[in-house]
């Protein structure tokens, strides 16, 4: 069975988060009370389609965003530093860009 790239991915970035916290993968399913099955076939891209709840049970217990474990290194690094520079503006230019980022991503007005 050929793996896709978002169980890939998965995977990869749970590894990578175990690894960081010096988790072995019987310990993540203690934590996310999962089976140890599930979470061995989620790292071994058995399970091709988890569940969005199991994702973020996995999640929770490594103490991340569910978005950290779907984005790859690079677009969350890419987050972090957008908000390292947002931190550094001034208070009035961070409400300003809140205001805009609001209004840009509100829905569209409807007649």
């Amino acid at each position: 069975m050929e793996r896709d790239p978002l169980s890939i991915l998965l995977s990869s970035n749970i590894t990578r988060l175990m690894d960081a916290r010096g988790i072995k993968a019987d310990e993540l399913a203690a934590r996310s009370g999962l089976n140890r099955t599930a979470v061995y076939d989620i790292l071994a891209g058995r399970s091709q389609s988890p569940r969005l709840k199991t994702v973020a049970q996995i999640a929770a217990a490594l103490v991340v965003p569910i978005t950290d474990l779907l984005m790859t290194v690079e677009q969350i690094e890419g987050q972090a530093a957008l908000l390292r520079a947002y931190k550094l503006l001034p208070p009035v230019e961070q409400e300003r860009l809140a205001q805009i980022a609001r209004a840009w991503l509100a829905p569209p007005e409807t007649d």
